[in-house]
């Protein structure tokens, strides 16, 4: 049988909220965002995989 770990950001809304409060640390360019500046802390800070890894 296997162990199945904890999953913090398997809720949408947990998910929704922790990349929110990632956006809101990020200064905008040109009145944009850009998605690696997001992608990469809640990759590497919250220990998720991404889809397909």
């Amino acid at each position: 049988m296997k162990r199945v770990e904890a999953r913090p950001y398997a809720d949408p809304e947990a998910a929704a909220r922790k990349l929110l409060e990632l956006a809101a640390g990020v200064e905008p360019i040109n009145d944009r965002i850009h998605i690696e500046k997001i992608n990469e802390p809640f990759l590497s800070k919250t220990g998720c995989k991404a889809a397909g890894a």
